[in-house]
Order: structure tokens, then sequence, then C-alpha cells
């Protein structure tokens, strides 16, 4: 009998460390597994990441693959002199997080930082560049007018002044017929 507990105990004690190592391997794939099947991913960012422009934009969209939160989210544009240059105004739509550009006027390359928080998901952070080359001059609409916007008053013939006035004046005397037939109806 004991030939028997002591073969149980060294088939324990042979197969303890094969048991151990397969329940902490499970363990550690499933504290591992949520943080690495983040499915949040950048899909699509317009501008184009890296990409070359030579007509600003008015705002700048990132796209994720996921649903995004209403608040928290956080998207920013910077221009190679450091200042921002995103309008702060932010507009979260099912997957897409928008911001509106202000004016560009600086050539360079500018930095779009971004926070996305996803529904159930992580943050995810990065940034990415697009470059803009401005225009040499930028030219304003000027207010003066040219020559041949300038309107020459249209002269009017005779004939239609003189039918308007006639027109007036027998509305004039219609008025008066009018009311002499209503003073005339309620004397009676």
């Amino acid at each position: 009998m004991s030939r028997i507990n002591s073969q149980r105990a060294s088939s324990l004690t042979s197969t303890l460390p094969i048991a151990l190592l397969l329940f902490m391997s499970f363990l550690m794939s499933s504290v591992i597994s949520p943080a690495s099947a983040s499915a949040n991913q950048i899909v699509l960012t317009t501008p184009a990441q890296n990409s070359v422009l030579t007509i600003a934009p008015s705002q700048v969209t990132i796209s994720g693959a996921v649903t995004l939160q209403d608040m928290g989210n956080q998207l920013t544009v910077t221009a190679p002199d450091g200042s921002r240059v995103d309008d702060g105004s932010l507009t979260v739509s099912d997957k897409s997080l928008t911001v509106g550009v202000k004016t560009l006027t600086l050539g360079g390359t500018y930095v779009v930082s971004y926070e996305l928080l996803g529904i159930n998901d992580s943050p995810l952070q990065g940034t990415y560049n697009f470059t803009f080359n401005a225009p040499a001059v930028i030219e304003s609409p000027s207010a003066s007018p040219s020559a041949s916007e300038i309107v020459n008053p249209v002269s009017t013939s005779r004939s239609a002044d003189y039918f308007v006035i006639g027109l007036l004046i027998l509305a004039f005397i219609v008025l008066i017929a009018i009311s002499r037939m209503a003073r005339n109806t309620f004397r009676k």
C-alpha cells in the first residue's frame, strides 16, 4: 500500500510543474490578450499622413476602427512655428473626429496630435504630419471697382413716363368716384 502511495506522490510531483506551467500560461494569455487585441487603430486621415498640399485644408479628420465616445477626444493642429492653427471646434461622428482649421499662411510641416477614446477601448494617442506649400503672396480682394464695373444710368423714354403719370391720374379719378358713390349710398 505504501508503494502505491509513493507512486502517486511521484506522479503528482512530476505533473505538478506541467500543470503549473499551463495554468500560468493561461493567466498570462488572458491578462495580455485584451491589451494586445485593442481594435482601435487609425483607418483614414484627411489630409493624408505625409501628404504635400498646395491648397490649405479647412479641417482635419481622423477616422478610427471603433466608435468614439462623445467627450474626451482631442485633436490639435500645430504650425511649423509652434502655434496652434486648429479652431478648437471638435466634431465626433461615429468613428471620425474632425477639427476646423484656421487659414494657413505659413508654409512648412504641420503636426496633427490626436487622442481617440473609443467606446470600451483603451485610448489611442499619436501624431502625424502633413506639409503645406504656402503661396508666395496671399492676395486679398480689392475694394476698388474696375472701369468695367461702373454702371451708366439707363435712360428712360418719355412715353413710359407719360404712361405712368396717366395711370396715377386715372387711379385718383377712380378713387374720387368711388368715394362719392359710397357717400351717396350711406346717406340714404
